[in-house]
């Protein structure tokens, strides 16, 4: 029992600190589903908010991605030209991320290709 009331509390917590990091909630586009993707010639503006088990953004997200999801993937021709909040079992990143990269996650990779922060 004491298990579950601990893993409840991480989630409530996770959950409301992916509220209060997302001041620009109403004006993002929101997505939910087993599987969301952005793909190459696709550009959403305005940020992205995602619940979903995996998301993968092969194409340019303009403004922030918040994403509450069981894998988060920027492939190496995506693009993210704010923050990356994720909340995941895992984030990799192999394209470009202009602004920071926060949350948490079980794993992160950042590959050779990847660019965060204005990096290289």
């Amino acid at each position: 029992m004491r298990l579950f009331s601990t893993s409840l509390r991480v989630l409530v917590v996770a959950i409301l600190l992916f509220v209060s990091i997302t001041p620009a909630i109403a004006a993002a586009e929101t997505q939910t589903g087993g599987t969301v993707i952005i793909g190459p010639e696709e550009t959403v503006a305005d940020g992205l908010n995602v619940m979903a088990g995996e998301v993968t953004i092969m194409g340019t997200v303009q403004g922030d991605l918040n994403a509450f999801a069981g894998d988060v993937v920027i492939a190496e021709n995506g693009r993210v030209t704010g923050d990356v909040n994720g909340f995941s079992g895992s984030i990799t990143i192999a394209g470009v991320v202009e602004g920071g990269l926060y949350g948490a996650a079980g794993s992160i990779v950042l590959t050779e290709t990847s660019r965060v922060g204005g990096q290289g």
